[in-house]
């Protein structure tokens, strides 16, 4: 998906503009979260090449720590000296007053490469990493970080309670 718009605004001439406009998306994002926006560079083009499928390939080519050895599996939990964990969402859609929800919907529907259960950006499967603690919250992408005002889905669990109990899992392995 990524790697479409890249080319669309290399095409078109617009990718200057288009890394101009989602930079300063992202600057808001920082305002938002009472951050400095200013003191993190931000390269919507180059993120976007390395969160393609072909820059996300060549990133596990170079670093394979965590990755799982057959498709949808689970990765080692310990490898060279790191204890790796990963848990996901699996819907793109999770609350009618998020309007987040809206574009969440929009990646999936767009999305040309189906692959399942996802949470609006990334799969089920391609989320695993380590030892998978959950992949089936009801979440999407922005719930996960609980981005949008904290708004999830009703009877989903918050994800900072989630990301607490998780600090606890590491404190109570001396991490």
């Amino acid at each position: 998906m990524a790697s479409d718009v890249m080319k669309f605004a290399d095409q078109t001439g617009s990718s200057d503009l288009l890394n101009v406009l989602i930079s300063s998306f992202g600057k808001v994002i920082m305002w938002a979260q009472g951050l400095d926006g200013n003191a993190f560079p931000h390269d919507a083009l180059a993120a976007g090449q390395s969160t393609s499928i072909e820059g996300t390939a060549e990133f596990n080519q170079r670093f394979r720590v965590g990755l799982p050895l057959t498709e949808c599996s689970e990765g080692k939990a310990y490898e060279q000296g790191m204890y790796l964990y990963s848990m996901t969402g699996n819907k793109a859609v999770t609350n009618p007053l998020d309007p987040s929800d809206a574009a969440m919907q929009a990646l999936d529907l767009l999305s040309a490469h189906k692959a399942g259960k996802n949470d609006g950006i990334v799969s089920v499967c391609s989320a695993k990493f380590g030892k998978t603690i959950r992949d089936d919250f009801a979440w999407n992408h922005l719930d996960e970080v609980n981005l949008l005002f904290g708004l999830k889905g009703t009877f989903a669990p918050d994800p900072v309670a989630v990301y607490r109990q998780h600090a606890n899992r590491l404190k109570l392995q001396g991490l």
